[in-house]
């Protein structure tokens, strides 16, 4: 089939200058075309790029219309050339547009699949779907982390973590996206005298020129080789546009596993869900998808810990605000750390003092001169370099031994002083002291 007619939309030209186009499995479409347009249509199309455009390209011939680019224009210039108005614009596929802004978004839910994934990526924009083949059915037991990450090349990670490919569907208006090679029964054949063969690390290609347009992905029939389209480049020649396609063995088109460098090093604040023994549960606080994350279990790093129990066991409690820290790119070795304090307060006004004190307000404080324990209750154990020790309490005071108990004084005086009564006991002896001197005994000796 030859197509000998190019039609655009919104867009009239008189003559075409240039038209190139590029598609590719992982990269967005492209087309850029230049032509001759009425002058009185200048000033409308400039217009135009005020709001969204979106761009569609038809080939037409006497059996049918095709569509071959649809997408939205990224660029548009006019030109004045001697009166002669030149038109040139640029557009893109609709899937540039998830490749706009940058997102930070939790999967923890163990299990869940790479269609839930994409679906919740795509879920803000409108006019969106994603064909998504057998491997987007798959499940992944382990964190998944779009941090600062387009959807798109996100969307590619999780291609790559599955071995398959990425590709918008080029030739529909909207965000269209395909996630994985569609096996189709019915298959076109090739039959083209101008070709070549390239080959390199990553497999053998076979470079194909034809003047009938095929879309990425698709399946062919070539010098009797099933074969996938993994690239289409399209130009203007003459008046005829001829299409290079680039024909590849399924296998050698998978998208290469990718890292998200910027998660290495990277830490998020979250908030503690639930805790069991020297693991945490976390809701992460910036992430776009905390309603539907679900909860993971993290190590909690403390101070010290060796595998025989030796170390310091000082867990968070629910509420608390953690960081997510992640080591290296992979986000499989996330594990949860002490929290940076974001709040002033009166407790933390001088850094000579460290105190560790938790919700209950139970604390151990340590100043220059000083060791205090204290229930912030009217109890208190202080231990000062100048004053000694002072033991306060607004209860009871016990002190028990299963053997000697010793008071000594070796330089001053032991002071004992009471409001009601002052008694002491030993067996069957006494001694009270409450308004009067009472004492008992088997036998009392007084000099």
């Amino acid at each position: 089939m030859r197509e000998n007619r190019i039609l655009i939309e919104p867009y009239q030209f008189i003559s075409y200058l240039e038209v190139y186009a590029f598609k590719a499995i992982g990269h967005h479409g492209f087309i850029r075309v230049k032509g001759v347009i009425d002058e009185s249509l200048a000033d409308r199309y400039l217009m135009m790029m005020q709001q969204e455009v979106w761009v569609s390209v038809i080939l037409q011939n006497e059996d049918l219309n095709r569509d071959f680019f649809r997408g939205i224009v990224t660029n548009l210039r006019i030109i004045d050339e001697n009166g002669v108005h030149i038109l040139e614009f640029e557009a893109r596929s609709g899937s540039y547009l998830l490749d706009c802004c940058e997102h930070i978004r939790s999967f923890q839910a163990d299990g869940i699949s790479y269609r839930q994934m994409i679906d919740t990526c795509l879920a803000p924009y409108g006019n969106s779907s994603a064909t998504i083949q057998a491997q987007g059915g798959n499940v992944i037991h382990e964190l998944v982390l779009q941090y600062r990450e387009s959807d798109w090349k996100f969307m590619k990670r999780l291609a790559g973590k599955q071995h398959t490919v990425l590709y918008p569907d080029n030739c529909t208006a909207g965000i269209h996206i395909n996630f994985g090679l569609e096996e189709v029964i019915n298959e076109k054949k090739i039959e083209s005298s101008e070709y070549s063969v390239e080959k390199d690390a990553s497999g053998c290609t076979y470079v194909v020129t034809c003047r009938e347009p095929y879309e990425i992905g698709e399946r062919v029939v070539f010098l009797q080789k099933r074969l996938h389209v993994s690239q289409v480049v399209s130009e203007l020649k003459g008046n005829e546009l001829y299409h290079k396609c680039y024909l590849r063995n399924k296998e050698e088109m998978k998208c290469i596993p990718e890292k998200n460098e910027n998660l290495q090093g990277a830490s998020l604040q979250a908030a503690v869900s639930a805790v069991e023994g020297d693991r945490v549960q976390i809701k992460i606080l910036r992430d776009e998808n905390a309603e539907h994350s679900g909860y993971r279990w993290y190590t909690y790093a403390t101070i010290y810990s060796t595998p025989d129990g030796t170390g310091w066991y000082c867990m968070p409690e629910a509420g608390d605000r953690v960081r997510l820290l992640f080591p290296d790119t992979d986000e499989g070795n996330a594990y949860v750390v002490s929290s940076v304090h974001m709040e002033g307060g009166q407790d933390r006004v001088n850094p000579a003092h460290k105190s560790f004190m938790n919700k209950q307000r139970k604390e151990i404080l340590f100043t220059p001169d000083a060791i205090i324990l204290r229930n912030n209750q009217g109890l208190a154990l202080e231990m000062k370099d100048e004053e000694g020790i002072k033991i306060i309490s607004d209860k009871d005071i016990i002190m028990q031994a299963e053997k000697s108990i010793t008071i000594n004084s070796k330089n001053a005086h032991i002071s004992m002083e009471a409001e009601d009564a002052l008694s002491m006991k030993q067996g069957s002896t006494a001694l009270s002291l409450n308004k009067t001197i009472k004492m008992s005994g088997g036998r009392i000796n007084m000099n």
